[in-house]
């Protein structure tokens, strides 16, 4: 580890803008016990005087925290938010559940008239992904005019955090923001990423992407010197710091953020509604606590994404189930249909009934069937206009071999998809014959 070297003292919190110095000085920063070495532009203080400053001149500053669940979004949002509240004591903190953006009018008409306010929503995601597009635009379109609820003349100003656990779940109008955090990697995200950060940051992102690495498989991680480009400085995970990128105005650059402790005001107030209690004792009477706790587990998991909520296995059958269906179109209500029916049968013979009836539900070759007799219908249908005009002109039927429409046919018969004259429509002799003039190839 680099030894730490002599620096300034840190600056008084009460007193962000001394951050503004230069980006790379190093200082020494007291987090709690620790005094760990940190460059200036590192600092949470350094991230929360640009955004200050920036909403300052626009009135509205929405910042965007991407993370899967348990990448520390809610620690990075008090951590910055505690500087900003230093800095600028006028603005009011309010913490929300994520479920609490369905009430959004509520609670943008509940903020204090012509008064600073810092908004934060945890993980939105699940929630606006569930939500019908015309309500999903509506809240958005609220969020983006929240200066102009807490002041008409639009000079009060206002900040916005939002937390998201997958990069494209941000919504395009949120993606243009100044400010945008991303706390955690994954395969599929390193190439979104590169789209939405620009194949001209590879090295930064790159870089990112190692130092995520080393910090979640060593416990530690390693940012350059600027004192000295041949070593580099050593942190520990959580002793105080986990590095964020953030594009900060279109800059991409690592912040080191940390746990607040001590401070009352820019801590996580919960915001929920009491419990009736009328309600949840009249359902365990009704359902049992056993059913009543397993269906809240996963009603909660869906709404909020928290992995704690279900067991080990439980989640792995998820995923699993789910990736399966981004690959396979698959009919899932038939499939729990299934398994309703093979639940009830003896334990030796549930294997061999579940293959079968997975092997019975020919979705394809069904969906195959029904495109073949839509091309076959407009086919007659044009032979049939050509023939009214006395046209010599040839049409070409779909080509359809004949054991294959035997077998749609069959299985089409089989699921109900088809009326006798469905099957009368589908007859290879006529299909295949002549019809008012027009020859058929």
């Amino acid at each position: 580890m680099v030894k730490k070297q002599a620096a300034p003292s840190p600056p008084d919190s009460d007193h962000v803008e001394s951050f503004r110095s230069k980006g790379d000085q190093l200082i020494s920063y007291k987090v709690g016990d620790t005094d760990a070495p940190i460059m200036v532009k590192h600092t949470p203080a350094r991230l929360a005087w640009d955004i200050w400053t920036h909403n300052q001149r626009t009135k509205f500053t929405p910042v965007m925290v991407m993370a899967m669940p348990g990448f520390g979004k809610t620690t990075f949002n008090r951590c910055v938010i505690h500087y900003l509240h230093e800095h600028d004591p006028s603005y009011s903190i309010n913490y929300y559940q994520n479920t609490d953006i369905l009430v959004l009018d509520r609670i943008l008409e509940n903020l204090p008239k012509r008064k600073p306010a810092i908004l934060v929503f945890d993980d939105v995601s699940y929630i606006l992904e569930n939500l019908r597009q015309p309500d999903r635009i509506k809240i958005l379109d609220r969020l983006s005019r929240i200066r102009e609820t807490i002041d008409p003349d639009k000079e009060t100003p206002s900040i916005l955090f939002m937390d998201y656990h997958y990069s494209y779940a941000m919504p395009k109008t949120f993606r243009q923001s100044n400010f945008k955090v991303y706390l955690s990697v994954t395969d599929e995200e390193r190439e979104n990423y590169m789209k939405q950060m620009g194949y001209q940051n590879k090295t930064k992102i790159q870089n990112y992407i190692r130092i995520f690495i080393a910090m979640m498989r060593y416990g530690r991680f390693w940012v350059k010197n600027p004192s000295n480009p041949a070593e580099q400085l050593t942190y520990y995970t959580d002793k105080p710091f986990r590095p964020a990128l953030v594009s900060n105005y279109g800059e991409l650059h690592l912040t080191l953020f940390h746990k607040i402790y001590g401070c009352e005001k820019c801590a996580f107030k919960k915001s929920y509604d009491k419990p009736d209690p009328d309600f949840w004792v009249s359902l365990v009477k009704k359902y049992g606590f056993t059913r009543v706790h397993q269906w809240l587990r996963i009603y909660a998991y869906m709404h909020t994404g928290r992995k704690t909520l279900l067991r080990m296995n439980d989640r792995s059958i998820l995923a699993h189930i789910g990736d399966h269906h981004k690959q396979s179109k698959i009919d899932l209500v038939a499939i729990v249909d299934l398994l309703k029916q093979v639940r009830k049968t003896p334990q030796t013979e549930q294997e061999a009934l579940f293959m079968l009836g997975l092997n019975s539900m020919e979705g394809r070759i069904i969906n195959h069937f029904e495109v073949t007799k839509k091309q076959a219908k407009k086919a007659l249908e044009e032979a049939d206009a050509l023939g009214k005009k006395g046209s010599q002109e040839t049409i070409d039927l779909p080509e359809i071999e004949e054991d294959d429409l035997d077998l749609a046919h069959s299985v089409a018969q089989y699921a109900g998809s088809l009326t006798d004259d469905d099957a009368d429509d589908f007859d290879l002799e006529a299909i295949e014959g002549e019809k008012k003039g027009a020859d058929f190839e």
